[in-house]
């Protein structure tokens, strides 16, 4: 049983360490605002050539579980984290969507370590 969560585990890091060569720019964010911010916030991991790009945050976030739901597509934004007091990628699906109210899952990924920090969920109600 042991070793059979060691090679479980060791694919998923597997997985999540080839994520980080992905590329796809970093969709609508300004790296100048978003660094400056983190700068001022006295904020780590700062500097924006450091921050993995859009690809390898949804890369990132599919290896921790996130799947597409019911949706064509993530949603993902490069932000900063004032909580976690660093640059950090937010990656959402849809998994539900009702009359008045639909919802999904997210991950939080540190953009200068390419961690998962934070895995939740989120709710919009009309």
């Amino acid at each position: 049983m042991l070793f059979l969560l060691a090679c479980i585990s060791s694919k998923v890091e597997d997985s999540a360490s080839s994520c980080l060569e992905e590329e796809g720019g970093y969709g609508d964010a300004s790296l100048e605002e978003t660094q400056a911010q983190c700068e001022s916030e006295g904020g780590t991991g700062c500097d924006a050539a450091a921050w993995i790009q859009l690809d390898a945050a949804i890369c990132l976030a599919e290896a921790d579980g996130l799947d597409l739901g019911i949706g064509e597509d993530y949603t993902a934004d490069l932000v900063y984290h004032a909580g976690w007091t660093r640059v950090v990628w937010g990656v959402s699906n849809l998994e539900y969507q009702e009359t008045a109210e639909w919802g999904g899952s997210t991950r939080t990924i540190d953009a200068t370590l390419g961690q998962v920090i934070e895995s939740g969920g989120w709710l919009a109600m009309e």
